[in-house]
């Protein structure tokens, strides 16, 4: 499956593709990108990583990469509302669950959050607790910070 390695201020990331769609992007703890990072020769991995670059770069707010939807119906309705969510806002899970169709499925709302495989651009780092704290994410409640800070335009604490 064509692959590229993308580093971003919250680490380095690994950015699959099939021919079509991005497949997923996972975040390199503890590793570092093999040298020399070559460029992607698919047209979705050049697309995705000129998409992250105008984020990192505040010019992009909402991505146009294709990407594959995965999980269940119920799982896949939840990824599509959370794409939704407006750059540098949060919904909760109880407002995503109301969104569906079903205020019993918080759980499982947080259930699907937590299987997404393409962090950033499926936003699930905007998703917060009723309360408004910062809750389960996959990839380090510091990134889930971090990129919610960054979208506010809050300071930005130097990780890398």
């Amino acid at each position: 499956m064509p692959h590229a390695f993308y580093n971003s201020p919250i680490g380095w990331m690994k950015l699959t593709s099939n021919r079509t769609k991005l497949e997923s992007i996972e975040f390199l703890d503890g590793e570092t990108a093999p040298e020399p990072n070559e460029p992607p020769t698919s047209k979705v991995l050049k697309t995705c990583i000129k998409e992250l670059d105008a984020y990192f770069n505040k010019q992009l707010e909402t991505f146009s990469v294709a990407v594959v939807e995965r999980g269940s119906d119920f799982q896949r309705q939840v990824m599509r509302e959370v794409q939704t969510i407006p750059f540098g806002q949060v919904a909760t899970y109880l407002d995503i669950a109301h969104k569906v169709g079903d205020v019993q499925a918080v759980r499982a709302v947080g259930g699907a959050n937590g299987r997404n495989q393409i962090p950033i651009i499926i936003p699930c780092h905007r998703i917060v607790a009723q309360n408004g704290q910062l809750t389960g994410y996959a990839w380090g409640i510091w990134r889930k910070k971090w990129l919610l800070e960054f979208e506010r335009g809050e300071k930005q604490l130097d990780l890398f």
